[in-house]
């Protein structure tokens, strides 16, 4: 005969306050490769600080490959920057906040890196006025979590929950810069 008792639902995940503490060197390197050595822990909004090391990097890929490069190479390697830095964050993130003791710890900022790279996807063709309007687009946007930004920062916890505000950010950046280059330019 089966079992008629009702079942247990499963306990919901801990947070990350509640987890034991991290070995300290364990913690260390999180924090040191979270943080994007260090940059996180700069004072004054750490998440722009990241971001602009990406608004950096970008404008550094686009002056190494020169001015006869294809923008496809630079958008290339752009996704490729996006979605290793997602990768990253998917990892990090839970150890993170285990470290930090705390959800989506604000030194934390790879997950800005891949949110502005994904805002410059493609734009690598553009003037370069365009691309730095996306990457204050997505500052706006990523400090404001407008709409479904706040709904993916609030719905979802560890890596995914400190990536996915920040991509949706960097979409809603770069599909807006788009759609204004398409009305005013074309």
């Amino acid at each position: 005969m089966p079992d008629l008792q009702p079942a247990t639902p499963p306990k919901p995940p801990a947070a990350a306050e509640e987890l034991p503490p991290m070995a300290p060197g364990r913690a260390f390197v999180v924090k040191m490769l979270g943080s994007c050595f260090g940059l996180g822990f700069l004072p004054f909004a750490p998440g722009t600080w990241g971001s602009l090391a990406a608004f950096g990097a970008w404008v550094a890929m686009l002056k190494l490959c020169g001015p006869g490069a294809r923008p496809g190479f630079v958008d290339m390697l752009t996704l490729a920057l996006t979605v290793t830095l997602s990768f990253i964050t998917l990892g990090l993130g839970g150890p993170a906040e285990r470290a930090a003791r705390a959800k989506d710890p604000r030194w934390f900022v790879l997950d800005e890196l891949a949110g502005a790279f994904l805002a410059l996807y493609g734009l690598a063709g553009y003037n370069p006025w365009w691309a730095a309007g996306a990457f204050l687009f997505f500052r706006l946007l990523d400090a404001t979590k407008f709409g479904a930004i706040g709904w993916a920062d609030r719905k979802f916890s560890g890596g995914v929950g400190i990536l996915m505000d920040d991509l949706f950010a960097g979409a809603a950046a770069n599909l807006t810069v788009r759609g204004a280059v398409w009305l005013l330019v074309r």
